[in-house]
Protein backbone atom coordinates (compact mmCIF):
# COMPACT_ATOMS: atom_id res chain seq x y z
CA UNK A 1 0.00 0.00 0.00
CA UNK A 2 3.03 2.07 0.91
CA UNK A 3 4.32 1.86 -2.25
CA UNK A 4 1.08 3.04 -4.34
CA UNK A 5 0.62 6.54 -2.36
CA UNK A 6 4.37 6.96 -3.07
CA UNK A 7 3.66 6.65 -6.57
CA UNK A 8 0.35 8.57 -6.57
CA UNK A 9 2.34 11.60 -4.34
CA UNK A 10 5.30 11.37 -7.28
CA UNK A 11 2.19 12.00 -9.54
CA UNK A 12 0.66 14.88 -8.06
CA UNK A 13 4.43 16.32 -7.32
CA UNK A 14 4.88 15.68 -11.06
CA UNK A 15 1.53 17.20 -12.18
CA UNK A 16 2.23 20.64 -9.71
CA UNK A 17 5.63 20.82 -10.75
CA UNK A 18 4.48 20.27 -14.67
CA UNK A 19 1.72 23.31 -13.67
CA UNK A 20 3.64 25.67 -12.12
CA UNK A 21 6.59 25.51 -14.78
CA UNK A 22 4.28 26.25 -17.45
CA UNK A 23 2.38 28.88 -15.55
CA UNK A 24 6.31 30.59 -14.85
CA UNK A 25 6.39 30.27 -18.73
CA UNK A 26 3.17 31.61 -19.79
CA UNK A 27 3.72 34.82 -17.09
CA UNK A 28 7.39 35.13 -18.92
CA UNK A 29 5.86 35.78 -22.19
CA UNK A 30 3.44 38.08 -21.57
CA UNK A 31 0.27 35.86 -21.10
CA UNK A 32 -1.65 37.48 -18.27
CA UNK A 33 -4.34 36.33 -16.21
CA UNK A 34 -8.02 36.81 -16.45
CA UNK A 35 -8.52 38.53 -13.48
CA UNK A 36 -6.06 40.79 -14.84
CA UNK A 37 -7.51 41.69 -18.19
CA UNK A 38 -10.97 41.79 -16.68
CA UNK A 39 -10.04 43.29 -13.01
CA UNK A 40 -13.67 44.82 -12.16
CA UNK A 41 -15.21 41.56 -11.79
CA UNK A 42 -16.59 39.22 -14.44
CA UNK A 43 -20.32 40.76 -15.86
CA UNK A 44 -22.79 38.18 -16.28
CA UNK A 45 -24.61 39.63 -19.25
CA UNK A 46 -22.50 41.41 -22.01
CA UNK A 47 -24.47 44.40 -21.74
CA UNK A 48 -23.71 45.12 -18.39
CA UNK A 49 -23.28 48.97 -17.89
CA UNK A 50 -25.94 50.03 -20.39
CA UNK A 51 -24.17 52.24 -23.04
CA UNK A 52 -24.15 51.06 -26.78
CA UNK A 53 -26.95 47.35 -25.91
CA UNK A 54 -29.94 47.01 -24.16
CA UNK A 55 -30.76 43.64 -23.15
CA UNK A 56 -33.62 41.78 -24.82
CA UNK A 57 -35.01 38.45 -23.81
CA UNK A 58 -35.25 36.99 -27.52
CA UNK A 59 -31.92 38.09 -29.03
CA UNK A 60 -29.68 39.05 -26.54
CA UNK A 61 -29.40 42.58 -27.09
CA UNK A 62 -30.25 45.26 -29.59
CA UNK A 63 -28.82 48.68 -30.02
CA UNK A 64 -29.42 50.93 -27.15
CA UNK A 65 -31.33 54.55 -27.88
CA UNK A 66 -29.40 57.51 -28.60
CA UNK A 67 -26.73 58.81 -31.05
CA UNK A 68 -24.24 57.25 -32.03
CA UNK A 69 -20.81 57.52 -33.30
CA UNK A 70 -19.20 54.59 -34.62
CA UNK A 71 -15.85 53.57 -35.19
CA UNK A 72 -13.15 56.17 -37.55
CA UNK A 73 -15.50 57.12 -39.71
CA UNK A 74 -17.80 59.28 -37.17
CA UNK A 75 -20.64 59.57 -38.44
CA UNK A 76 -23.56 59.63 -36.16
CA UNK A 77 -26.51 57.02 -36.00
CA UNK A 78 -29.88 58.05 -34.24
CA UNK A 79 -31.10 54.65 -32.51
CA UNK A 80 -34.92 55.30 -31.47
CA UNK A 81 -36.52 53.25 -29.43
CA UNK A 82 -36.57 49.56 -28.99
CA UNK A 83 -33.73 49.89 -31.08
CA UNK A 84 -35.25 51.17 -34.69
CA UNK A 85 -32.68 53.07 -36.69
CA UNK A 86 -33.85 56.80 -37.38
CA UNK A 87 -34.36 57.45 -41.51
CA UNK A 88 -34.27 61.40 -41.94
CA UNK A 89 -37.29 63.38 -42.85
CA UNK A 90 -39.85 60.28 -42.39
CA UNK A 91 -43.19 61.72 -41.39
CA UNK A 92 -46.20 59.81 -39.72
CA UNK A 93 -47.23 57.01 -41.29
CA UNK A 94 -50.04 57.45 -43.69
CA UNK A 95 -53.55 55.52 -42.95
CA UNK A 96 -53.55 51.98 -44.90
CA UNK A 97 -49.97 52.34 -45.95
CA UNK A 98 -47.95 49.15 -46.37
CA UNK A 99 -45.35 48.16 -43.95
CA UNK A 100 -41.68 47.46 -44.74
CA UNK A 101 -39.21 46.15 -41.74
CA UNK A 102 -35.66 45.42 -42.73
CA UNK A 103 -33.99 43.09 -40.29
CA UNK A 104 -30.36 42.19 -40.18
CA UNK A 105 -27.42 42.84 -39.18
CA UNK A 106 -24.98 45.67 -38.70
CA UNK A 107 -25.10 46.40 -42.77
CA UNK A 108 -28.95 46.79 -42.75
CA UNK A 109 -28.49 48.71 -39.89
CA UNK A 110 -26.44 51.03 -41.53
CA UNK A 111 -23.17 51.75 -39.43
CA UNK A 112 -21.16 54.10 -41.12
CA UNK A 113 -23.55 55.98 -42.89
CA UNK A 114 -26.20 58.92 -41.73
CA UNK A 115 -29.79 58.74 -41.08
CA UNK A 116 -30.80 59.53 -44.43
CA UNK A 117 -28.14 57.66 -46.35
CA UNK A 118 -28.62 53.66 -45.20
CA UNK A 119 -30.66 51.59 -47.82
CA UNK A 120 -33.62 51.79 -45.37
CA UNK A 121 -33.67 55.42 -46.10
CA UNK A 122 -33.26 55.17 -49.12
CA UNK A 123 -35.99 52.95 -49.91
CA UNK A 124 -38.36 54.85 -47.83
CA UNK A 125 -37.67 58.11 -50.02
CA UNK A 126 -38.39 55.68 -53.07
CA UNK A 127 -41.50 54.42 -51.82
CA UNK A 128 -43.06 57.29 -50.20
CA UNK A 129 -46.03 56.30 -49.97
CA UNK A 130 -44.86 53.14 -47.44
CA UNK A 131 -43.44 52.89 -43.99
CA UNK A 132 -40.38 51.60 -43.49
CA UNK A 133 -38.82 51.06 -40.22
CA UNK A 134 -35.21 49.19 -39.69
CA UNK A 135 -34.82 46.78 -36.80
CA UNK A 136 -32.00 45.39 -38.02
CA UNK A 137 -29.09 45.40 -35.62
CA UNK A 138 -25.06 44.82 -35.34
CA UNK A 139 -23.88 41.49 -34.81
CA UNK A 140 -27.20 39.72 -35.82
CA UNK A 141 -27.37 36.70 -37.88
CA UNK A 142 -30.13 34.58 -39.01
CA UNK A 143 -31.32 33.31 -35.88
CA UNK A 144 -31.50 36.65 -33.87
CA UNK A 145 -33.45 37.94 -36.98
CA UNK A 146 -36.06 35.39 -35.87
CA UNK A 147 -35.61 36.67 -32.30
CA UNK A 148 -36.42 40.04 -33.74
CA UNK A 149 -39.61 38.83 -35.09
CA UNK A 150 -40.72 37.37 -31.36
CA UNK A 151 -39.53 40.66 -29.86
CA UNK A 152 -42.18 42.99 -32.29
CA UNK A 153 -45.14 40.42 -32.03
CA UNK A 154 -44.58 40.70 -28.09
CA UNK A 155 -44.36 44.33 -27.87
CA UNK A 156 -46.64 45.10 -30.73
CA UNK A 157 -48.98 42.16 -31.20
CA UNK A 158 -51.55 44.19 -33.28
CA UNK A 159 -49.22 45.56 -36.05
CA UNK A 160 -48.96 43.49 -39.32
CA UNK A 161 -46.12 44.49 -41.68
CA UNK A 162 -46.76 44.21 -45.63
CA UNK A 163 -42.90 42.49 -46.29
CA UNK A 164 -40.07 41.65 -43.81
CA UNK A 165 -36.89 42.33 -45.73
CA UNK A 166 -33.71 40.22 -44.33
CA UNK A 167 -30.41 41.60 -45.56
CA UNK A 168 -28.43 38.68 -45.80
CA UNK A 169 -24.30 38.27 -45.78
CA UNK A 170 -22.33 35.31 -46.00
CA UNK A 171 -20.64 36.19 -42.22
CA UNK A 172 -24.08 35.19 -41.20
CA UNK A 173 -23.05 31.40 -42.22
CA UNK A 174 -20.42 31.63 -39.00
CA UNK A 175 -23.03 33.96 -36.71
CA UNK A 176 -25.68 31.68 -36.82
CA UNK A 177 -23.66 28.68 -35.65
CA UNK A 178 -21.40 30.54 -33.05
CA UNK A 179 -17.87 29.64 -34.42
CA UNK A 180 -14.81 30.27 -32.53
CA UNK A 181 -13.86 33.07 -34.67
CA UNK A 182 -17.20 34.84 -34.01
CA UNK A 183 -17.15 34.41 -30.02
CA UNK A 184 -13.29 35.19 -29.25
CA UNK A 185 -13.28 38.67 -29.62
CA UNK A 186 -16.17 39.71 -26.91
CA UNK A 187 -14.63 37.00 -24.81
CA UNK A 188 -11.17 38.10 -24.89
CA UNK A 189 -12.92 41.93 -24.49
CA UNK A 190 -14.67 40.99 -21.45
CA UNK A 191 -12.12 38.14 -19.69
CA UNK A 192 -14.54 35.00 -19.95
CA UNK A 193 -16.30 32.84 -22.88
CA UNK A 194 -19.20 34.53 -24.22
CA UNK A 195 -21.31 32.03 -26.89
CA UNK A 196 -23.49 34.72 -28.74
CA UNK A 197 -27.17 33.30 -29.48
CA UNK A 198 -27.02 30.92 -32.79
CA UNK A 199 -28.64 27.38 -33.71
CA UNK A 200 -26.94 23.91 -33.43
CA UNK A 201 -27.96 20.31 -34.79
CA UNK A 202 -29.07 18.47 -32.22
CA UNK A 203 -30.02 14.67 -33.93
CA UNK A 204 -30.84 16.35 -36.95
CA UNK A 205 -32.93 18.71 -35.51
CA UNK A 206 -32.86 22.55 -35.29
CA UNK A 207 -32.58 24.28 -32.24
CA UNK A 208 -31.70 28.06 -31.20
CA UNK A 209 -29.41 28.45 -28.54
CA UNK A 210 -29.45 31.88 -26.70
CA UNK A 211 -26.64 34.05 -25.62
CA UNK A 212 -24.75 32.33 -23.00
CA UNK A 213 -21.69 33.22 -20.88
CA UNK A 214 -19.20 31.06 -18.18
CA UNK A 215 -16.78 32.82 -15.96
CA UNK A 216 -15.02 29.79 -14.95
CA UNK A 217 -11.84 30.11 -16.11
CA UNK A 218 -12.18 34.01 -15.25
CA UNK A 219 -12.96 33.51 -11.33
CA UNK A 220 -11.57 32.06 -8.19
CA UNK A 221 -7.82 30.79 -8.23
CA UNK A 222 -8.34 29.64 -11.66
CA UNK A 223 -9.19 33.40 -12.94
CA UNK A 224 -5.52 34.24 -11.37
CA UNK A 225 -3.41 31.94 -12.89
CA UNK A 226 -1.77 33.23 -16.75
CA UNK A 227 -3.15 29.43 -17.89
CA UNK A 228 -6.51 30.53 -17.80
CA UNK A 229 -6.23 32.33 -20.49
CA UNK A 230 -4.79 29.15 -22.34
CA UNK A 231 -7.28 27.10 -21.06
CA UNK A 232 -10.45 29.48 -22.38
CA UNK A 233 -9.20 29.62 -25.86
CA UNK A 234 -8.72 25.78 -25.70
CA UNK A 235 -11.94 25.16 -24.19
CA UNK A 236 -13.67 27.73 -26.78
CA UNK A 237 -11.88 25.64 -30.20
CA UNK A 238 -12.72 22.18 -28.55
CA UNK A 239 -16.97 22.93 -28.44
CA UNK A 240 -17.13 25.83 -30.97
CA UNK A 241 -14.60 25.19 -33.97
CA UNK A 242 -16.78 21.90 -35.29
CA UNK A 243 -20.04 23.73 -35.18
CA UNK A 244 -18.42 25.55 -38.72
CA UNK A 245 -19.23 22.06 -40.61
CA UNK A 246 -23.10 22.81 -40.09
CA UNK A 247 -23.03 26.25 -41.28
CA UNK A 248 -24.39 26.35 -44.36
CA UNK A 249 -27.19 23.39 -43.58
CA UNK A 250 -28.06 25.15 -40.24
CA UNK A 251 -28.36 29.16 -42.58
CA UNK A 252 -30.30 27.08 -44.75
CA UNK A 253 -32.93 25.56 -42.26
CA UNK A 254 -33.16 29.29 -40.39
CA UNK A 255 -34.28 30.64 -43.66
CA UNK A 256 -36.88 28.09 -43.86
CA UNK A 257 -38.22 28.61 -40.56
CA UNK A 258 -37.59 32.52 -40.80
CA UNK A 259 -39.96 32.54 -43.99
CA UNK A 260 -42.51 30.25 -42.27
CA UNK A 261 -42.58 32.63 -39.25
CA UNK A 262 -43.29 35.55 -41.70
CA UNK A 263 -45.67 34.07 -42.85
CA UNK A 264 -47.72 33.49 -40.30
CA UNK A 265 -47.98 37.00 -39.13
CA UNK A 266 -49.35 37.28 -42.84
CA UNK A 267 -46.28 39.16 -44.31
CA UNK A 268 -43.93 38.04 -46.92
CA UNK A 269 -40.56 37.60 -46.71
CA UNK A 270 -38.27 38.88 -48.90
CA UNK A 271 -34.16 38.28 -48.65
CA UNK A 272 -32.12 40.82 -50.13
CA UNK A 273 -28.30 38.84 -50.78
CA UNK A 274 -25.81 42.12 -49.96
CA UNK A 275 -22.77 40.36 -50.34
CA UNK A 276 -21.24 36.16 -50.56
CA UNK A 277 -18.17 37.15 -48.56
CA UNK A 278 -17.09 34.41 -45.49
CA UNK A 279 -14.32 35.27 -43.07
CA UNK A 280 -11.05 33.11 -43.29
CA UNK A 281 -8.37 33.61 -40.72
CA UNK A 282 -5.06 34.02 -42.89
CA UNK A 283 -7.17 35.54 -45.65
CA UNK A 284 -9.44 37.71 -43.88
CA UNK A 285 -12.97 38.28 -45.89
CA UNK A 286 -13.21 36.12 -49.35
CA UNK A 287 -15.57 36.11 -51.78
CA UNK A 288 -17.27 32.69 -52.37
CA UNK A 289 -19.82 33.28 -54.73
CA UNK A 290 -20.65 29.65 -55.11
CA UNK A 291 -22.16 30.14 -51.91
CA UNK A 292 -24.36 32.51 -53.11
CA UNK A 293 -25.38 30.66 -55.44
CA UNK A 294 -25.76 27.56 -53.36
CA UNK A 295 -28.16 29.21 -50.63
CA UNK A 296 -29.88 31.23 -53.59
CA UNK A 297 -31.03 27.66 -55.37
CA UNK A 298 -31.84 26.71 -51.66
CA UNK A 299 -34.62 29.52 -51.66
CA UNK A 300 -35.53 29.00 -54.99
CA UNK A 301 -36.23 25.50 -54.74
CA UNK A 302 -38.11 25.75 -51.50
CA UNK A 303 -40.18 29.67 -52.43
CA UNK A 304 -38.32 31.54 -50.73
CA UNK A 305 -38.25 35.52 -52.41
CA UNK A 306 -34.89 36.81 -52.85
CA UNK A 307 -33.04 39.61 -54.30
CA UNK A 308 -29.65 38.95 -55.56
CA UNK A 309 -28.08 42.87 -54.75
CA UNK A 310 -24.19 41.85 -54.61
CA UNK A 311 -21.92 44.24 -55.63
CA UNK A 312 -18.22 43.79 -55.38
CA UNK A 313 -18.26 46.69 -52.65
CA UNK A 314 -14.77 45.94 -51.13
CA UNK A 315 -12.95 46.33 -54.09
CA UNK A 316 -11.15 49.95 -52.60
CA UNK A 317 -10.73 51.34 -56.52
CA UNK A 318 -15.02 51.39 -57.13
CA UNK A 319 -15.41 53.31 -53.92
CA UNK A 320 -18.25 51.70 -52.09
CA UNK A 321 -16.33 50.72 -48.84
CA UNK A 322 -15.60 52.36 -45.30
CA UNK A 323 -12.64 52.33 -43.88
CA UNK A 324 -14.69 50.99 -40.68
CA UNK A 325 -14.54 47.33 -40.77
CA UNK A 326 -15.62 47.25 -44.38
CA UNK A 327 -18.96 48.56 -44.00
CA UNK A 328 -20.05 49.82 -47.16
CA UNK A 329 -20.71 53.48 -48.18
CA UNK A 330 -23.72 55.47 -49.19
CA UNK A 331 -23.14 55.09 -52.68
CA UNK A 332 -23.75 51.26 -52.02
CA UNK A 333 -26.60 52.22 -49.58
CA UNK A 334 -27.82 54.07 -52.84
CA UNK A 335 -27.46 51.24 -55.13
CA UNK A 336 -29.20 49.18 -53.01
CA UNK A 337 -32.19 51.22 -51.57
CA UNK A 338 -33.26 51.69 -55.53
CA UNK A 339 -32.88 48.00 -56.40
CA UNK A 340 -34.72 46.68 -53.57
CA UNK A 341 -37.32 49.53 -53.91
CA UNK A 342 -37.82 48.49 -58.04
CA UNK A 343 -38.28 44.93 -56.53
CA UNK A 344 -40.32 45.36 -54.21
CA UNK A 345 -42.60 47.54 -56.25
CA UNK A 346 -42.62 44.60 -59.15
CA UNK A 347 -43.71 41.38 -57.30
CA UNK A 348 -45.36 42.88 -53.89
CA UNK A 349 -46.45 46.75 -53.89
CA UNK A 350 -47.74 46.92 -56.82
CA UNK A 351 -51.02 48.73 -55.53
CA UNK A 352 -48.68 51.76 -53.99
CA UNK A 353 -50.30 54.97 -54.99
CA UNK A 354 -48.08 56.67 -58.23
CA UNK A 355 -44.97 58.43 -56.51
CA UNK A 356 -43.33 59.13 -60.11
CA UNK A 357 -39.71 57.41 -61.37
CA UNK A 358 -38.82 54.54 -58.95
CA UNK A 359 -34.95 53.99 -60.65
CA UNK A 360 -34.34 50.22 -60.17
CA UNK A 361 -31.18 49.53 -61.81
CA UNK A 362 -28.86 52.35 -64.54
CA UNK A 363 -25.42 50.81 -65.95
CA UNK A 364 -22.92 53.56 -68.10
CA UNK A 365 -20.68 51.26 -70.30
CA UNK A 366 -22.26 47.68 -69.86
CA UNK A 367 -21.44 47.01 -73.55
CA UNK A 368 -17.55 47.48 -72.52
CA UNK A 369 -17.66 45.32 -69.76
CA UNK A 370 -15.36 42.68 -71.94
CA UNK A 371 -13.37 45.25 -73.10
CA UNK A 372 -9.85 45.37 -72.29
CA UNK A 373 -8.27 49.25 -72.37
CA UNK A 374 -5.16 49.89 -73.61
CA UNK A 375 -2.05 50.61 -71.32
CA UNK A 376 -2.59 47.79 -68.62
CA UNK A 377 -5.42 50.19 -67.51
CA UNK A 378 -7.78 48.36 -65.10
CA UNK A 379 -11.75 47.86 -66.81
CA UNK A 380 -13.71 48.99 -63.64
CA UNK A 381 -17.67 48.35 -64.82
CA UNK A 382 -19.50 47.06 -62.83
CA UNK A 383 -23.15 46.25 -62.86
CA UNK A 384 -25.18 49.55 -61.37
CA UNK A 385 -22.48 51.93 -61.56
CA UNK A 386 -24.88 54.51 -62.49
CA UNK A 387 -27.66 53.44 -60.47
CA UNK A 388 -26.96 56.55 -57.86
CA UNK A 389 -26.54 59.07 -60.90
CA UNK A 390 -29.57 58.75 -62.37
CA UNK A 391 -31.53 58.08 -59.04
CA UNK A 392 -31.17 61.76 -57.67
CA UNK A 393 -31.77 63.41 -61.37
CA UNK A 394 -34.73 61.17 -62.33
CA UNK A 395 -36.43 59.48 -58.36
CA UNK A 396 -40.10 60.87 -57.69
CA UNK A 397 -40.29 62.85 -61.09
CA UNK A 398 -42.91 62.02 -63.32
CA UNK A 399 -40.55 62.87 -66.44
CA UNK A 400 -36.90 63.86 -66.14
CA UNK A 401 -34.26 64.80 -68.82
CA UNK A 402 -31.11 62.59 -68.11
CA UNK A 403 -28.13 64.18 -69.03
CA UNK A 404 -24.84 61.49 -69.18
CA UNK A 405 -21.58 63.28 -67.93
CA UNK A 406 -18.41 62.01 -66.67
CA UNK A 407 -16.45 64.28 -63.99
CA UNK A 408 -17.37 65.52 -60.41
CA UNK A 409 -20.68 65.06 -59.11
CA UNK A 410 -21.34 63.05 -62.03
CA UNK A 411 -19.93 59.45 -63.48
CA UNK A 412 -16.95 58.48 -63.22
CA UNK A 413 -15.45 56.87 -66.47
CA UNK A 414 -15.13 52.92 -65.79
CA UNK A 415 -13.61 52.04 -68.89
CA UNK A 416 -10.91 53.86 -71.13
CA UNK A 417 -10.71 54.02 -74.78
CA UNK A 418 -14.36 52.28 -75.27
CA UNK A 419 -17.96 54.06 -76.57
CA UNK A 420 -20.11 53.77 -73.56
CA UNK A 421 -23.61 53.47 -73.52
CA UNK A 422 -26.63 53.76 -70.81
CA UNK A 423 -28.84 51.44 -69.57
CA UNK A 424 -31.62 52.62 -67.31
CA UNK A 425 -34.84 50.48 -65.83
CA UNK A 426 -36.93 51.86 -63.82
CA UNK A 427 -40.67 52.05 -62.64
CA UNK A 428 -44.03 54.21 -62.72
CA UNK A 429 -45.69 54.41 -59.93
CA UNK A 430 -47.48 51.36 -59.35
CA UNK A 431 -46.93 50.04 -62.46
CA UNK A 432 -45.97 46.40 -62.13
CA UNK A 433 -43.68 46.08 -65.42
CA UNK A 434 -40.35 47.49 -65.64
CA UNK A 435 -39.62 50.08 -68.36
CA UNK A 436 -36.46 50.45 -69.83
CA UNK A 437 -34.12 52.91 -71.57
CA UNK A 438 -31.47 51.76 -73.66
CA UNK A 439 -28.94 54.05 -75.89
CA UNK A 440 -27.60 53.54 -79.02
CA UNK A 441 -23.66 53.61 -79.20
CA UNK A 442 -21.86 56.45 -76.77
CA UNK A 443 -23.72 58.31 -74.59
CA UNK A 444 -21.40 60.52 -73.30
CA UNK A 445 -23.03 64.02 -72.90
CA UNK A 446 -26.20 63.05 -74.71
CA UNK A 447 -29.22 63.88 -73.08
CA UNK A 448 -32.74 60.62 -72.92
CA UNK A 449 -35.63 61.17 -71.76
CA UNK A 450 -37.60 58.96 -68.87
CA UNK A 451 -41.00 59.05 -68.39
CA UNK A 452 -44.11 58.13 -66.97
CA UNK A 453 -47.76 58.50 -68.14
CA UNK A 454 -50.40 60.97 -66.66
CA UNK A 455 -52.59 59.56 -63.88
Amino acid sequence: MRPALISAALVVVSLLAGLAATEAYLRATGTRPLAEIYPQGICPTIWCGGGFREYAEETGWYTAEGVWPKESEQRPMTILSQGRRAIEGKIGRASGAPGIVILGGSISQGIGVRDSEHYGAVLQQVLPNADVTVLATEGYGTSQVLGTLDRMARLNPAAQEKVVVYGFIGHHLERNVGTFGWNKPLSDLLGMIVDLPHAELDNGNLIQVPLRTNAFFSTGLMGELAISAVLKDWWMRRTMTPRADDSEEVTQRLLLRLDEAVRRRGSKLVVAMLDDYLFDPQLGMVRTPALAERMMAYMRDNGIDFVDMRLDWRRAQLGLILHNGGHPNERTHLIWGHELGGALVERHLGGLPAAGLTVRNANFGAACADFTPPNDLPNLYHWGNATGYVARQCAGRDRCDLFVDVGPGALSDPVNSCAKDIQVEYFCGPVGTARRLKSNGDSFRKTYELSCPPG
